[in-house]
């Protein structure tokens, strides 16, 4: 798959066959994520800042130095990137959220691709990989697949996040009675040091 293919898939065969006001769910892979208007990134050429930010009509000029255009990029990029495909969608009246990245997990798509690369392997049982016979097969998986299944994916799936959001308050938690503990023993090393010393203070008197 890249970009190309899968845009036209989107919008010529996906897009036409939704429920209307559909909510798309889509993972974070590089030919779902090209941007409309990409902002300058630190290492992009200077210019590519320029050419950026005099589209914007933003005061700069070829004097200025490359972290000075970059500054100024960064003060004027837009809140939120803009997705060709997320403009696709919304022109049909959907709307595209995305999984979060790098947690495979918490994609429910993820739980059905695992059975569904299973039963093809547990029904392969002649070896042939011929593209036919292949295609059949999968097709024939993806037909096995019921919504009673996807219901249990988006169950185990939902379950993960409240987990996840369990553990982070407890790290929460633990971080705060770090620092406190740290606080409390550096006041603590502070008042010792402060008797040492009026101690010491009071003996030279005395002497």
């Amino acid at each position: 798959m890249n970009l190309a293919n899968f845009e036209n898939w989107f919008g010529e065969k996906v897009l036409p066959n939704l429920p209307p006001n559909s909510v798309i769910v889509m993972d974070n892979a590089p030919y779902h994520n090209r941007q409309t208007e990409r902002t300058p990134m630190k290492f992009d050429t200077k210019v590519r800042m320029l050419e950026w930010l005099q589209c914007r009509n933003i005061p700069c000029d070829e004097s200025m130095r490359k972290d000075e255009l970059y500054a100024k990029v960064r003060a004027n990029k837009p809140a939120e990137k803009s997705f060709a495909v997320n403009l696709l969608a919304e022109s049909k009246g959907h709307q595209v959220v995305r999984s979060p990245p790098y947690n495979c997990d918490l994609n429910t798509i993820e739980l059905a691709w695992v059975n569904i690369k299973r039963h093809v392997r547990e029904h392969n049982i002649s070896g042939d990989l011929t593209a036919t016979n292949m295609l059949n097969l999968v097709d024939a998986t993806f037909q096995s697949v019921t919504a009673s299944d996807w219901k249990g994916y988006c169950k185990k799936v939902k379950e993960t996040e409240e987990e996840y959001w369990a553990r982070d308050g407890v790290v929460e938690i633990a971080v705060d009675e770090i620092i406190f503990n740290t606080a409390t023993s550096e006041v603590r090393k502070t008042q010792t040091h402060k008797r040492k010393t009026v101690t010491v203070k009071a003996i030279d008197h005395m002497a």
